[in-house]
């Protein structure tokens, strides 16, 4: 976190202080990266190990990490790194990765939904689609539809009052075949 006193200018702990005085932080707080070691200003030390500290681990799994953190294996003077290594995962997210790896596993995808409503279809008793049942159905489904244009313009023209003589009106006609306007 930003010092208050170093951002008006008052501070006087200077490098005592435990906050920053970073004027490039933006806002009240800025979250510690635990992929390096905040102690490597100026390079690794020769003396400091490449094993990750433990107590820094449990710090971060407790969320107990930050800018006020002091290490209890000797602070500053830790001869282990202060650094998760790359792509290191913390056992409280692994719960997290976990949940969302089940939760992929139970969801089926659109293909999958597609071949299981094709299996729960009948397969007996079915007429196969060939050129001659196609062009059958299409009479036979052009037939229906004029038949059912048929009754509706003897229901109109009853609507109108010539009780089915034959006569039809102007808009019951467009409506049997606008083309002949």
């Amino acid at each position: 976190m930003l010092c208050v006193y170093f951002k008006q200018g008052v501070c006087e702990k200077g490098k005592k202080c435990k906050f920053s005085h970073d004027l490039t932080l933006d806002g009240k707080a800025a979250k510690m990266d635990v992929y390096t070691d905040p102690r490597d200003k100026n390079g690794k030390p020769e003396w400091r190990t490449d094993i990750t500290c433990s107590n820094f681990i449990d710090a971060v799994e407790k969320g107990l990490y930050g800018w006020l953190w002091e290490c209890p294996n000797g602070g500053d003077k830790c001869v282990y790194t202060h650094a998760l290594p790359p792509g290191f995962v913390l056992n409280r997210d692994k719960k997290d990765l976990e949940k969302l790896a089940a939760e992929d596993d139970d969801e089926i995808t659109l293909e999958e939904k597609i071949e299981e409503e094709r299996a729960n279809l009948p397969s007996e008793g079915l007429i196969p689609v060939t050129f001659e049942s196609l062009t059958e159905w299409k009479k036979k489904k052009a037939e229906r539809k004029q038949k059912e244009l048929e009754e509706k313009v003897k229901e109109e023209a009853k609507k109108a009052g010539n009780k089915g003589t034959g006569v039809m009106s102007g808009r019951a006609l467009f409506k049997y075949d606008p083309t002949l306007f």
